[in-house]
């Protein structure tokens, strides 16, 4: 509330004051106030009265900082702290047996001022030269880096082998699926101890290898032999210049021969129901005396005109038939049908003829 005066009027007896009534009104609501504030309302207090603006020490009071600021020098809040001194932002204090939260708190300064408060060992920095002894350095999360020479030098019981560097690798395993190995024909057989490679484009002279469904353009072979169990095996000669031999797997196993003789070759059943197919231009022996025998004629679409295949019957095509088979649509004389042998002897030759679209008997 605020103070209330007392109207006396201009002059004495003017009757522009208060009466007498409403002055004490003013007099007593003044006394309230008073009494409220150094007492109960009805009393005054027996204590002290604190007052704002004079210097006065206080006993056992609490001061709720919620209505209230504490202010001054941080010598005069020292010289209030009866058992130790506070620490400011900015002065330089030496904090013992403290607990600093780095959540709400930065600490900073030199490597050289953390290293002083370190007392049992010193920081290593990022951007610092240091000796780490006895650490553990996880890569997922950092990266080493430095020169060969450097990874060398801390590597103390090998050396380190480069992607561009020359080294020689001793008892070191090369996993070729994430590997590329790279080199010249010189450079491998350098590197093979024991032999030689033999190579796609280089001529090299193999001996005693297993060639597996090979193409072999113009070879000198000493000796083929054929392995496995497939029936069916082909090999074309073109203009042979001696004779050979060539023995094939059957399906008994007891072998069927076809023999090559200058420019006649002898097919040689082998006692199973067999089969083979014939090439143009090349005369061909039938031995029927082991079992009967089909021969395939080739597709015309692999004949030009005027090739010719000549098939001789050595004896027993009257015992075991053979039979001459055309390739799919294609005709014999304008015949589909297949054509048996079963006369000893019987000599059957064919010419293909383009203008015809078929095979003629030339007999």
């Amino acid at each position: 509330m605020a103070y209330q005066t007392i109207g006396r009027g201009a002059s004495a007896n003017d009757g522009t004051g208060d009466d007498l009534r409403t002055g004490a009104g003013k007099i007593n609501a003044n006394f309230v106030e008073l009494y409220t504030l150094l007492g109960d309302g009805s009393a005054l207090t027996s204590d002290t009265v604190v007052l704002r603006t004079a210097g006065q020490t206080l006993t056992t009071k609490s001061i709720s900082l919620t209505d209230n600021t504490l202010t001054g020098t941080t010598a005069e809040f020292n010289t209030a702290l009866s058992d130790d001194d506070f620490a400011t932002l900015t002065n330089t204090v030496t904090l013992t047996n403290k607990t600093i939260d780095l959540t709400d708190n930065t600490l900073s300064g030199t490597t050289a001022e953390f290293n002083t408060a370190l007392s049992d060992d010193n920081f290593a920095t990022l951007a610092g030269t240091e000796t780490v002894t006895n650490k553990t350095v996880n890569l997922a999360n950092n990266t080493v880096t430095g020169t060969t020479a450097e990874f060398n030098t801390a590597l103390s019981d090998d050396s380190f082998a480069t992607l561009t560097n020359t080294v020689t690798l001793t008892n070191k395993t090369i996993d070729l699926t994430d590997n590329t190995v790279s080199g010249t024909t010189s450079d491998f057989n350098t590197a093979l101890s024991d032999g030689d490679f033999a190579t796609i484009a280089g001529t090299e002279t193999l001996t005693n290898k297993t060639l597996t469904t090979p193409d072999l353009d113009s070879p000198t072979v000493d000796d083929i032999v054929f392995t496995g169990t497939t029936e069916n095996t082909t090999l074309s000669a073109v203009d042979p210049s001696s004779s050979f031999t060539i023995n094939l797997p059957a399906a008994n196993a007891t072998g069927r021969q076809i023999e090559l003789t200058n420019d006649w070759v002898t097919i040689n059943a082998d006692g199973s129901t067999a089969s083979a197919s014939v090439n143009s231009n090349i005369k061909y022996f039938v031995d029927t005396s082991g079992g009967v025998m089909t021969l395939n004629l080739p597709a015309i679409s692999g004949v030009t005109d005027g090739d010719t295949i000549t098939i001789k019957d050595t004896g027993s095509a009257g015992t075991n038939n053979i039979t001459i088979v055309t390739n799919a649509s294609e005709t014999i004389e304008g015949s589909a049908t297949d054509v048996t042998v079963s006369t000893n002897y019987t000599l059957k030759r064919y010419v293909y003829s383009s203008d015809a679209g078929e095979w003629l008997d030339i007999s």
